[in-house]
């Protein structure tokens, strides 16, 4: 059984929920600066204005202003004049992108979100992340594939209602596919969607997938 979209997010509406970034904070010694990079990470291939990062996160602009600059001295984020105010991205060639971006999503970011919400439900035994966002390949408009491998009593509703949440957190779309562990065996060996699943890079969240073949 495959689960239809959840609904569409708008982007410009969604803010960092700054009770997400406390494991963050405590590793980068900053709420603000775990609050920055869980939004750039979370959009990583959009540039924001100063003013429009101090909207969206809600932080004083003073302290945000100090944080982005520290965030470009070491690298992590980049910046260019755009009339007079300055325009940030992230920085993919910093030597600590790849490590960064992992410790974000496995905290505060979507991988985290996803195992903090999908734990919950005891009837789910697998869960990864495929797709471009698990391929590295993801852009702003890139949803979040999860698929989950679970028994017959889950109930879907409620996942998709946290799942829904966890949408406006991270301004991204969120596309659940969930199998009953019994139908996932069964169709492992001839369903092409999950032969191709498998054949590329996945983020596992829950489990591991050896419990269903």
């Amino acid at each position: 059984m495959r689960a239809s979209k959840l609904k569409t997010v708008d982007k410009k509406s969604t803010k960092v929920d700054k009770k997400s970034t406390k494991v963050l904070a405590r590793l980068l010694g900053s709420k603000s600066r775990a609050q920055i990079l869980t939004w750039f990470f979370s959009h990583p291939s959009e540039r924001f204005y100063v003013r429009q990062l101090n909207s969206l996160l809600n932080i004083d602009l003073g302290l945000l202003s100090r944080e982005l600059r520290k965030l470009e001295t070491i690298g992590i984020l980049r910046s260019k004049k755009s009339g007079r105010e300055k325009i940030y991205d992230l920085n993919r060639d910093s030597p600590i992108f790849n490590e960064l971006k992992g410790l974000v999503a496995k905290t505060e970011g979507v991988i985290g979100m996803l195992r903090d919400a999908l734990q919950k439900f005891k009837a789910v035994k697998v869960a990864l992340i495929y797709g471009s966002f698990a391929q590295g390949k993801e852009n702003a408009e890139s949803d979040i594939d999860p698929l989950v491998v679970g028994g017959e009593g889950i109930k879907l509703p409620r996942v998709h209602s946290i799942l829904s949440k966890i949408e406006e957190d991270i301004g991204r779309e969120i596309n659940l596919t969930y199998f009953t562990t019994k139908e996932f065996r069964k169709r492992i060996k001839k369903d092409l969607f999950i032969r191709d699943v498998l054949r590329n890079p996945c983020v596992m969240i829950i489990g591991n997938l050896d419990e269903c073949q």
